[in-house]
C-alpha cells in the first residue's frame, strides 16, 4: 500500500510471529471481533500490510 490511512492496531517487531507472542496475542484479543492488522514501513511512503481476520 502507498501511504495507507490506517496502519493497524499492532506494532510489528522482530518477534511478532514467535510462538510465545502469537499465543499471548491470541489469548488476549476478543475472538470473532478483533482482527490482527499491522504495517511495516518499506520506503518512500510504501508499506507492507498484514491482515489476519478472526
Amino acid at each position: 500500500w502507498y501511504q495507507p490511512a490506517d496502519h493497524g492496531t499492532y506494532e510489528y517487531s522482530e518477534g511478532f510471529f514467535s510462538q510465545e507472542t502469537t499465543e499471548y496475542r491470541d489469548a488476549n484479543r476478543v475472538r470473532g471481533e478483533e482482527e490482527v492488522k499491522f504495517s511495516i514501513e518499506l520506503e518512500s511512503g510504501w508499506y507492507l500490510q498484514y491482515y489476519r481476520y478472526p
